[in-house]
């Protein structure tokens, strides 16, 4: 689990489906305060203990700049607005609207860096094993969390919980038809390998914001998965990207990822 060291010592994170941060508590099992959000992101926090904490990682994770605004790497954020303040480095790749955020769905989907937007139901459509066992694990930690960590912070974890189910149970029903490739893997779309490295940095991406899971299946295996050669071999792929464009800039290196993603339909 996170954890963050300020002037009232060592707090820890409890975080949503979205990653918003629901509450930081103390060592001890402490619930010290509480944030909740409106879909879009318009925040307030409850102080429970001590003094105001100075963490700004909020909703979905990301810095709140005390001023309205959240940063979100390639752009801001405005709960107010709705909308992104910068125009989308993708043009209208991702739609009519490029302030949009996440395609108008604050409740089943994120953008960690602005240039992104992966969603909660994206993953449980494709892998509702992955869901359902999630959501039953969930369910039987009730009890659990209130004799270890006391009924605040189990309180706190229950309501993210039931925000979860919420957003995904529609589609964790599907478990019981779809045939299911259960072992699930988290894919990196900008890939891990040291030969990709610099081009990375240089282009200021962090390849641990750029993530999808994907059954194990889908993502490595024969004869097939996107990591073979029968697949699409995923890494050739960004090889020959960057044979042809040595100097890509971060908007290439997105529009290219976007554009593999359609191809590999991921």
């Amino acid at each position: 689990r996170y954890a963050r060291d300020d002037a009232g010592g060592r707090r820890y994170f409890l975080t949503d489906h979205l990653g918003s941060t629901t509450a930081l508590s103390d060592s001890g099992g402490n619930v010290t305060a509480r944030y909740s959000y409106s879909p879009y992101g318009d925040s307030s926090m409850t102080v429970l203990q001590g003094a105001a904490p100075t963490n700004s990682y909020q909703y979905t994770g990301r810095e709140n700049d005390g001023a309205g605004l959240y940063y979100y790497r390639a752009r801001y954020y405005s709960p107010g607005m709705r909308r992104f303040t910068q125009e989308d480095p993708l043009g209208l790749g991702d739609g009519p609207n490029p302030y949009a955020y996440v395609k108008d769905g604050p409740t089943m989907g994120t953008d960690p860096s602005g240039e992104f937007f992966t969603s909660v139901d994206v993953a449980c459509a494709r892998m509702p094993e992955l869901c359902w066992n999630l959501l039953s694990e969930m369910t039987q930690a009730r009890a659990g969390l209130e004799r270890k960590l006391g009924n605040d912070c189990a309180a706190n974890y229950w309501e993210a919980a039931a925000d979860f189910a919420e957003a995904v149970r529609p589609l964790v029903l599907v478990a019981q038809i779809v045939p299911v490739r259960a072992v699930v893997e988290l894919h990196h779309l900008l890939p891990q390998a040291k030969r990709f490295k610099n081009f990375f940095k240089r282009a200021q991406l962090d390849i641990e914001d750029f993530k999808i899971p994907l059954d194990r299946a889908t993502h490595r295996l024969k004869p097939d998965g996107i990591h073979t050669r029968d697949g699409g071999d995923w890494n050739k792929v960004w090889d020959r990207f960057f044979e042809a464009n040595p100097n890509a800039t971060r908007d290439q290196i997105i529009r290219q990822l976007e554009r593999m993603r359609r191809d590999f339909g991921i």
